[in-house]
């Protein structure tokens, strides 16, 4: 009988709900067609090369696997920071066009509230990208002589 509350069900289970965001996050962008240009196509890219870490790592754990990961989803929360930019900037365009008037706080808020594209949408990246670098910072499995290069 397995225990359920072993040190390593839980680096698992959170392994199992990190893949599940990065493979929904990204089913959700290929749904709503965000692949025009390279600046839409950058989350997807992202996503995959998280999902083909995070498959390396378990298949055959290893320093350079772990580095992988963490390289990957650091370069995915700082692909979710750059997409809030672009995503409130593009808001931020439109309402200065819509309501030439607004500026400051107002233009900011009208910003933040537009519905398309929604401004802090990406961030969904970056916390699965900072989620990502815990869990591949945590220990595990001891590696033996030959899978610690």
């Amino acid at each position: 009988m397995t225990d359920d509350h072993s040190p390593t069900a839980a680096p698992r289970l959170l392994r199992a709900l990190l893949f599940l965001g990065l493979t929904g996050v990204g089913a959700e962008l290929l749904l709503i067609e965000h692949t025009e240009g390279i600046y839409q196509l950058l989350p997807l890219g992202t996503l995959a090369l998280c999902l083909v870490a995070l498959l390396a790592r378990t298949a055959k754990p290893s320093r350079l696997a772990r580095g992988l990961v963490m390289a990957a989803m650091l370069s995915l929360a700082a692909c979710g920071a750059f997409g809030v930019i672009l995503h409130y900037d593009s808001n931020a365009e439109f309402q200065a066009e819509l309501e030439p008037e607004l500026e400051g706080w107002g233009l900011f808020v009208a910003s933040m509230r537009a519905k398309s594209p929604p401004a802090l949408a990406p961030g969904a990246l970056t916390l699965l990208g900072l989620l990502g670098l815990v869990i591949a910072t945590m220990p595990g499995p001891r590696l033996s002589r030959s899978e610690n290069s």
